[in-house]
């Protein structure tokens, strides 16, 4: 199934950043490990406050274009149809099908395939420019070593790329653990710099690019918006 597509403006211009999102435990509750919800992945209640984070992301300008587009679902969920028709089902419980239609909800299979897709819009290459790049994500230690996996083999340069950390009790410790992780495979290639909020992860070598890794804290309206600006000033 293909994913949103984004429609480049004049190489000449900055791209507006774009984020995308996660699926289970980003927008939707995840359900116990052996409970016959998890199994058939619903129903699953809303994530609290997801909405209202949604729409702090929608930050404008003073002739009130959108300085943020909003990308695609972005999941490791297989892509067959089980799959994609309880994930329109919880889309339509968390009042979100007229956002992000079929083609917006990319199913990926991998954790190695999503990052892929994510650091899709980042990359320069000669056909197009690259754009800063926003994933909200529940789990960083997963996709983030795989993001840096990906980007260090393609030798191609990158905008920042910044994941933003769903609050939950091990959001710290799931970004330490991406930190150990990145410095035991890469630890010659990458830089890990400590934030309050997180960790940044930067290369020069092999494939130039940033990595952001940030807890967004309780969603809320202010988070949304808090997170659009922190990709904005990557951008202008």
């Amino acid at each position: 199934m293909p994913c949103k597509i984004i429609h480049y403006l004049a190489m000449a211009e900055i791209l507006r950043p774009v984020i995308h999102f996660d699926f289970d435990g980003t927008i939707v509750q995840t359900a116990p490990k052996y409970s016959l919800r998890n199994f058939r992945k619903y129903p699953l209640q809303p994530m609290p406050g997801f909405l209202d984070f949604f729409s702090g992301l929608h930050v404008e300008d003073d002739e009130g274009d959108p300085l943020i587009e909003i990308g695609s679902i972005i999941s490791r969920r297989p892509n067959i149809n089980q799959r994609r028709i309880v994930t329109r089902r919880s889309l339509q419980d968390c009042q979100l099908s007229g956002e992000f239609y079929d083609k917006y909800v990319c199913l990926q299979g991998s954790e190695e395939d999503k990052a892929k897709r994510v650091v899709a819009d980042a990359a320069t290459t000669k056909e197009k420019l690259g754009r800063v790049v926003g994933m909200i994500e529940a789990k960083p230690h997963k996709l983030g070593l795989e993001i840096v996996k990906h980007i260090l083999g393609n030798g191609e340069v990158y905008e920042p790329i910044v994941i933003g950390v769903v609050n939950h009790p091990e959001a710290g410790s799931r970004i330490e653990r991406l930190e150990k992780a990145v410095i035991a495979h890469f630890g010659g290639k990458v830089t890990v710099d400590h934030e309050n909020d997180g960790a940044q992860f930067i290369s020069h070598e092999n494939g130039s690019f940033s990595l952001d890794v940030v807890q967004l804290g309780d969603y809320s309206e202010i988070a949304g918006s808090r997170f659009a600006n922190r990709l904005l000033d990557y951008t202008f």
